[in-house]
């Protein structure tokens, strides 16, 4: 498990250091993990309130993530795809769905290319069905 504290505190550290002035050109900025949560929260009751669909952000539907520096933001929309997908068809079907359709939905850019190391990790744990933060 990665220590919540740490991660966020090197990552702070990271955006404060690493090439500020690229950092301030493009408004690269670190998401609280709370912040997170309530984005892909409102993102999936918009889109089953007024988009009319059924499962939300588990629904066919594409994310784009401009600025995805370690990935929480996929982390989280992982997290919330699996609560609600393994309630309506079990453990059993996920890892399929996951491979064959939910990953090819993630799309994500980052103009810093060293903040990208964690997104690997950030990504794959909550697709194995770990908790991403201690």
């Amino acid at each position: 498990m990665v220590n919540r504290a740490a991660t966020i505190h090197s990552y702070e550290h990271f955006l404060a250091t690493h090439n500020p002035v690229l950092r301030k050109s493009h408004g690269v900025f670190y998401s609280p993990q709370p912040v997170v949560n309530y984005i892909v929260r409102a993102v999936d009751e918009i889109l089953r309130k007024e988009f009319n669909l059924r499962d939300g952000i588990a629904d066919n539907v594409q994310f784009l993530d401009p600025a995805m520096g370690t990935g929480f933001f996929f982390a989280e929309v992982i997290r919330q795809v699996y609560a609600r997908f393994s309630l309506k068809y079990g453990q059993k079907m996920w890892n399929n769905f996951a491979a064959n359709d939910l990953l090819s939905r993630l799309h994500g850019f980052e103009v810093l290319k060293n903040s990208l190391f964690d997104c690997p990790s950030a990504v794959n744990r909550p697709l194995a069905g770990d908790r991403l933060f201690a």
